[in-house]
């Protein structure tokens, strides 16, 4: 009997290993059939979606929870979880349209559901794992921060795992190449091959990295160390910064035009730091009580960059109206606030352990994460509708004027709710600038991507260009070309300092062409075609230098002499510098 027991856990690492390894052999083989038999149609597609994420839920929850005994209690949150995510899926990709819809922007909810999911099963996964173990639901903080951190490394292994062995094939692959025999590289690079040997691999590291607990666990404490030991480094970058914000105001700030994005990434940082060093909240508290304090202070503080992130994100949204950064911003912004406040009322409120609430306020938080990763892929919560009618609320109600409405935006990146709205201005007879909305909405048909009406809505006016020489004006027909295709940060160039047009005869025709020079690295160059209308040729550049910005150029042309120098489109001498035409590859080529 003795024997019996030995033999039984000397293979039970075995078998685990290859019932995950069976399990991710299945799931490479449901990533095959998608990739080559993927259906046409939207309905299809979105059921073949919604199915292929059915069975990549259900190889998670297994590999990361599987431990050879009580199935049966495994197969509820393998089923059930899996399910919820295919259903949210279907609604995701049911809201992609065929190939040739008119408004574009709804492939956007599937990047963002993948993300969602991601997150949602990171959390959820360390609850999984403990009720497969134990059946019960009573979750012990300490075994999910354990299992949190873990499933972090035993991924990590896994990509080593594939990371090693695919190095291995493809030196195999290129070895045989090296005598005549490609059969092997075929094979190898075959789709069928790739997806079910990726998988299957992933699968049988994730198993090793299961197995090796004490390697996750010695990991996760070196990781811990890492943050335990600059956990006061940020604190006291926490503290110096706002002490700085009198001195110095907050313009400086609003003017990098990231202040957002900055503040919500040290604010994360000060999150994940605390829990790591936090860890499951025994034994003594960390640090000597004058750092400690120190840290504390940093943690009262750090609502005020929660505040500072919503006043940034505000004023973006009242000067640019929302859309799906900016509301994803408030989201994320909105979660980490409810961290930090809930970890700065645990200063004052942990009298016995050191900041006991945090037990508290990371699992109320858990439900809140994965409620809103769910909701943000509902209608509750859409993102885009949100967007398209905080938007059409705005030039509806005359908050913004039409000229500087960004149509584009419903048409080109909030899909087919936004272009609903794009409909629904274009009904506003009754709109005092109804003229205006019609004629950007047509403007907006018109264009047959996003870069081109970029392109179109550059917003140059007239006056952001002046003359060389006053007795040869820009053309009118140059003019409209020029508002059709200069791109927007040369349009934004000449909005800060005018630009100037110059007429000058670059090659051997009867035709003079013209010159803008916009005084940032180098000047575009436009001809008449056969037909008479004008484009681009190309850039003119300085020879002999490193190309860099010509700031003076424009005092230059007031006093040096322009000439030209014969090639097939001449050189253009401004004073002692000379310019060589790079013509446009699409002009080359015809």
């Amino acid at each position: 009997m003795q024997e019996a027991n030995f033999f039984k856990r000397l293979l039970a690492p075995a078998t685990t290993r290859h019932t995950l390894a069976l399990i991710g052999f299945v799931q490479g083989f449901t990533y095959w059939v998608a990739y080559d038999f993927w259906p046409e149609g939207r309905v299809a597609e979105a059921f073949a979606a919604s199915g292929v994420v059915l069975v990549t839920g259900w190889a998670i929850v297994l590999l990361y929870s599987w431990t050879g005994s009580e199935q049966r209690r495994i197969a509820l949150p393998a089923t059930a979880l899996p399910a919820i995510f295919a259903l949210l899926s279907l609604w995701v990709w049911w809201q992609v349209p065929e190939t040739g819809a008119l408004y574009e922007g709804d492939d956007g909810r599937v990047v963002t559901w993948i993300f969602a999911a991601v997150i949602t099963m990171y959390v959820l996964l360390p609850f999984i794992q403990i009720f497969q173990r134990d059946g019960r639901l009573s979750f012990p903080y300490s075994d999910l921060f354990r299992h949190s951190w873990n499933n972090f490394f035993v991924l990590a292994i896994g990509q080593l795992f594939v990371g090693v062995f695919w190095a291995l094939i493809f030196m195999w692959g290129e070895l045989f190449k090296t005598i005549g025999i490609d059969i092997f590289d075929r094979v190898f690079t075959s789709s069928s091959f790739v997806a079910m040997s990726l998988t299957t691999m992933f699968a049988y590291g994730v198993a090793i990295g299961r197995e090796n607990e004490r390697i996750t666990n010695m990991l996760r404490r070196i990781t811990v160390m890492v943050f335990r030991s600059l956990m006061p480094l940020l604190g006291f970058i926490a503290l110096l910064f706002l002490s700085a914000l009198p001195f110095t105001g907050l313009q400086p700030l609003w003017d990098t035009s990231a202040a957002s994005a900055i503040m919500l990434t040290f604010i994360s940082l000060s999150v994940l730091f605390l829990n790591a060093v936090f860890q499951d909240g025994k034994g003594d508290p960390p640090y000597p009580t004058w750092l400690r304090k120190g840290v504390q202070a940093a943690l009262v503080v750090m609502p005020v960059y929660v505040l500072l992130t919503f006043w940034a994100l505000g004023m973006r949204i009242n000067q640019y109206g929302l859309t799906q950064p900016r509301f994803f911003g408030l989201l994320v912004t909105a979660v980490l606030g409810l961290y930090t406040f809930g970890y700065a009322y645990a200063v004052f409120r942990s009298k016995v352990e050191w900041m006991s609430m945090v037990r508290t306020v990371n699992l109320r938080m858990a439900l809140v994460v994965v409620a809103l990763a769910w909701l943000t892929h509902t209608p509750i919560l859409d993102a885009q509708r949100w967007s398209a009618r905080n938007q059409f609320n705005r030039l509806a109600s005359g908050a913004v004027d039409a000229e500087s409405f960004d149509f584009g935006l419903l048409r080109f990146e909030l899909g087919h709710v936004g272009y609903a709205k794009l409909i629904e201005l274009e009904e506003l007879t009754d709109h005092p600038q109804a003229e205006v909305i019609q004629e950007q909405i047509a403007r907006v048909r018109d264009a047959s991507s996003a870069r081109e009406l970029s392109a179109v809505s550059n917003m140059l006016a007239r006056e952001d260009i002046v003359d060389h020489d006053s007795t040869a004006p820009m053309p009118d027909d140059l003019w409209t070309t020029l508002q059709r295709g200069v791109p927007r940060w040369v349009a934004n160039t000449c909005k800060e300092q005018p630009c100037i047009m110059m007429k000058v005869n670059l090659d051997d025709d009867d035709l003079e062409e013209y010159v803008l020079v916009h005084g940032h690295r180098g000047m575009f160059a436009y001809d008449r075609s056969d037909d008479g209308s004008w484009f681009r040729v190309g850039s003119l550049q300085r020879i002999g230098q490193v190309q860099r910005d010509e700031p003076e150029l424009r005092e230059m042309l007031r006093t040096e002499l322009v000439e030209t120098i014969p090639s097939r489109y001449r050189v253009l001498r401004i004073g002692d510098r000379s310019f060589q035409l790079m013509v446009d590859s699409l002009v080359s080529s015809q």
